[in-house]
């Protein structure tokens, strides 16, 4: 007589599901509920303490990123409390989540739209901030392991699946895991596979949610950070993000963000999931200021890679973009509007900034550059109110900023923080940049002017 599985009493298999490196997935029904579907995952080496341990942390990585908000199956039943028994077989039934994964999703239609797949990535950056801020890394985020939920709208309903590979920093000290290298077909990070190099680091989910970016936009898997000639997945012929979305102007800006996701040195790549979700939302134009990181942090981090790439050297080939973007704004103010707004007066100013390699709170540098300040009154009677711009620099990227400013006698206050505009690359903003760049000076213009008119005499 066979000896009846631990699961049987509570489940009925009614499928499979399919097989992945561990263990087998089957479809099953609650015997006590038949309305109740799961998701049954049991042990292919059963006998193994390594798969045992790794199911053990997947089920208690589940229901602490459950738990917290995370977008996660819930467990509905399991025994992996005794992963330490060998004779006893091991599972964990999860809640099905009915729709496709993401890979079925665009193997089915093909390449997603540029809105679509970026709300797809910032539900699965929501994820992993809600799992990272519980010390829970994923480390196998990858097309196969995301579920687009059928009841829920496009994006928001991705759900992160597989937690087999995670790392969690609560119970890491009970468990014994191998220093052993891994590979992801998907896209292979040089941490993950070096003898020595840190599996357990954050911001390699980082480089996967970018490289989800890049799947949902072209279809392809971007495999390497680089190919044989240095280049980034979204920047190979054939392969690239303008081949396949030719004339949306957010292209541009997508590929910087994704300059910066797929750099090999991990230290240069995005360092938090709010960073990233902070400049993904900003290709939808949101003015959102990042949460910065720990200025003392930062500038540990930032000095050291000042030794290796000479940062100083860096800043001062960043500083011709940085002018023709301020150019570019000065051009339009003199052109189109000063002298054109009736009862009030626009003042265009420049002010010096000086080269700094240390970062300011908000993590951006300077190189040496022009500040442009524009101010508005009325009759000259009343206050001057206006707008600050100046161009940052953060890794091998620029970003135009601006703040509200107010000039009483000849000194400029400054009435507010640092806030993103647009990001361009070191070689200079293109036409999408600066149009973008303008129209947002049109707005601060506007606002200065509604601004004075409240004050009154």
């Amino acid at each position: 007589m066979v000896a009846a599985k631990p699961w049987e009493q509570r489940w009925t298999v009614e499928g499979s599901l399919g097989s992945g490196g561990q263990g087998d997935t089957r479809l099953v029904r609650s015997t006590a509920d038949k309305s109740v579907r799961g998701v049954l995952k049991t042990l292919r080496t059963p006998r193994c303490p390594q798969s045992r341990g790794r199911m053990f942390r997947e089920v208690a990585a589940l229901r602490t990123v459950h738990t917290a908000g995370g977008r996660v199956p819930k467990v509905l039943g399991d025994n992996t409390a005794e992963y330490e028994s060998l004779d006893v077989p091991l599972y964990f039934v999860s809640e099905y989540i009915e729709g496709p994964t993401l890979a079925k999703h665009v193997a089915a239609i093909g390449p997603l739209s540029i809105d679509r797949s970026i709300g797809i990535t910032l539900a699965i950056c929501e994820t992993l901030r809600v799992g990272h801020g519980e010390a829970v890394l994923h480390r196998d985020i990858k097309p196969e392991n995301i579920v687009l939920a059928a009841s829920d709208e496009p994006g928001a309903g991705a759900v992160v699946l597989d937690y087999g590979l995670s790392f969690n920093q609560a119970i890491a000290a009970g468990l014994t895991e191998t220093d052993a290298t891994f590979r992801n077909r998907f896209l292979n990070l040089p941490e993950n596979h070096v003898p020595g190099g840190n599996r357990r680091d954050p911001r390699s989910d980082l480089a996967a949610v970018c490289g989800i970016l890049y799947f949902c936009l072209t279809g392809e898997v971007p495999g390497q950070l680089q190919d044989e000639k240095g280049r980034a997945p979204h920047r190979r012929q054939g392969f690239s993000i303008v081949e396949k979305h030719a004339g949306d102007e957010r292209v541009s800006r997508i590929e910087l963000v994704l300059d910066c996701g797929f750099k090999n040195e991990i230290d240069l790549r995005f360092q938090t999931v709010d960073e990233l979700t902070t400049r993904l939302a900003n290709l939808g134009n949101a003015r959102i200021l990042p949460k910065p990181e720990d200025p003392i942090a930062r500038a540990k981090r930032l000095s050291s890679a000042v030794l290796r790439n000479d940062r100083g050297h860096q800043l001062n080939q960043l500083a011709p973009a940085a002018e023709r973007m301020i150019a570019s704004l000065l051009t339009y103010v003199q052109n189109k509007i000063q002298g054109h707004l009736e009862l009030f007066q626009l003042f265009a100013d420049f002010s010096v900034v000086k080269r700094s390699t240390a970062p300011d709170p908000a993590g951006y540098e300077f190189s040496e550059s022009s500040q442009l300040n524009l101010t508005i009154q009325v009759k000259e009677k009343k206050p001057r109110r206006g707008t600050a711009y100046r161009v940052g620099v953060k890794g091998q990227q620029c970003v135009l900023l601006r703040r509200r400013i107010e000039r009483i006698e000849n000194k400029f206050n400054a009435l507010g923080d640092w806030q993103e505009v647009v990001w361009f690359a070191m070689e200079g903003p293109g036409k999408s940049e600066n149009d973008h760049a303008i129209e947002d000076l049109k707005n601060e213009v506007n606002a200065a002017m509604d601004e004075l008119i409240e004050l009154g005499d």
